[in-house]
């Protein structure tokens, strides 16, 4: 993300924040004008904020194709992955 924001640019909101707030709108329609319990939305809501986080975490580094090279099960189990592998993406759970 690029913090070097010039007063000519354009304020740009992340897309995490969108779907968020996407979520909220339908969690609160979902309350109030079909009677869903509160309980049933939370639990809905925090099961889905966790699928989605997770495509989020991963950022653009893409699939996970080549992480078989990185097995520790084939490279013995004090071999340690190379960490240039993992300088070139940009977010983050792996």
């Amino acid at each position: 993300m690029d913090h070097n924001v010039s007063p000519d640019s354009q304020f740009r909101i992340p897309k995490f924040v969108w779907v968020l707030a996407a979520g909220v709108l339908i969690g609160g329609i979902s309350i109030l004008v079909f009677k869903v319990a509160v309980g049933t939305v939370l639990y809905y809501g925090l099961f889905g904020f966790m699928m989605l986080s997770h495509f989020f975490m991963h950022g653009n580094h893409g699939s996970h194709k080549n992480q078989s090279a990185n097995n520790t099960l084939q490279n013995g189990p004090n071999d340690q992955p190379d960490k240039q592998d993992h300088k070139s993406h940009s977010g983050g759970c792996h």
